[in-house]
């Protein structure tokens, strides 16, 4: 009976110094516990929403598809030059094959308004401008698209003038058997492209280095 009264009375003083132990640790340790769990979880909570952000991003952001440009011009109205036989002024319109290459993008492109120009690359002037309005590109793919050009162009200053020379010994009239000499061209295409406050543009020359136009 002395010995169990012995033993209550060691885990009784046990228990007292326990809870001795415990009511010593200062409360101002337990909220700086708490504080730094708690600092841990945003930690990781914003690192987590870093990495989903980041894969959302690279899947859902539109990159700007890569343009290229057929090697010639089929003829929609025949051309005209005013007047006859001269090179004063270039009428025509024009159909050419433009290929967008969409492959970048996981999700369609929706693209508000296309901007084409055809630029003259050794006088860097611009004389035939084309655009299409309101379309989807779909994902992963390549998208052939026949685009209209009007050309309406007439030098600044009559005279000399460096592009419609060049347009017109490219397009005008040829001679009997006389090869068609290829005119060097520049395509710059404007994308306005829905979300993007920017308009990226893209430029393209034709594959062979130059570019032919419909017969006169």
């Amino acid at each position: 009976m002395e010995r169990w009264e012995t033993a209550v009375a060691v885990d009784k003083k046990a228990d007292d110094h326990a809870s001795s132990i415990v009511s010593e640790v200062p409360t101002s340790d337990l909220k700086s516990n708490r504080q730094r769990l708690w600092a841990r979880v945003c930690v990781f909570s914003m690192f987590i929403i870093c990495v989903l952000g980041a894969v959302a991003a690279f899947f859902c952001w539109p990159r700007t598809p890569l343009v290229i440009l057929g090697g010639r011009a089929d003829n929609v109205a025949v051309t005209r030059w005013i007047p006859e036989n001269t090179h004063a002024t270039m009428r025509a319109t024009w159909q050419v094959n433009v290929t967008l290459d969409n492959r970048e993008n996981w999700i369609p492109t929706h693209i508000t308004r296309l901007d084409f120009a055809l630029m003259d690359s050794l006088t860097l002037k611009k004389f035939a401008f084309g655009s299409i309005s309101s379309i989807v590109l779909p994902p992963r793919r390549l998208i052939n698209l026949p685009v209209v050009f009007n050309i309406d162009y007439a030098p600044v200053l009559m005279g000399n003038d460096p592009t419609m020379q060049n347009l017109y010994n490219a397009c005008g009239p040829q001679k009997a058997g006389a090869p068609s000499p290829a005119l060097n061209v520049v395509l710059h295409v404007a994308f306005h492209i829905f979300g993007i406050i920017w308009v990226p543009t893209v430029a393209a020359t034709p594959p062979t280095g130059g570019f032919l136009c419909p017969p006169s």
